[in-house]
């Protein structure tokens, strides 16, 4: 797999925004992403922060101004975590901190996460 840079990242999420205003610019959450979402955030194009695992990283990205981040809770289930627990915990802390990036339930593996998330 290719991992691009961030310039490429930045180059592609600027054509994606072109296409119209309803497009969100989906960044990994790994280093080049978080250059990328400093300069598209910077330009005020929409991003998704992706591959979230943990409240530092969601943290990370909602002070650089990222729109929505997307834990992956299935995932984290996958290896005996509680991956609702981590939206919970996001949730809070963007609360009390004031920050505006929603949150967005991904790796979603049953009706039970959809009815937990629906409750945090």
């Amino acid at each position: 797999m290719t991992t691009l840079t961030s310039e490429e990242m930045i180059e592609q999420g600027r054509r994606f925004a072109s296409w119209g205003e309803n497009i969100y610019v989906k960044l990994p959450i790994v280093p080049e992403g978080i250059k990328a979402l400093k300069v598209l955030s910077a330009e005020g194009i929409p991003t998704n922060m992706t591959l979230c695992f943990s409240v530092t990283q969601a943290w990370a990205v909602a002070k650089l101004g990222a729109t929505l981040v997307s834990p992956f809770i299935g995932r984290l289930d996958d290896i005996g975590e509680d991956g609702v627990k981590l939206i919970e915990d996001i949730v809070n802390l963007y609360r009390l901190h004031g920050y505006e990036t929603a949150v967005l339930a991904a790796s979603i593996r049953s009706v039970e996460h959809i009815q937990r998330v629906a409750l945090v």
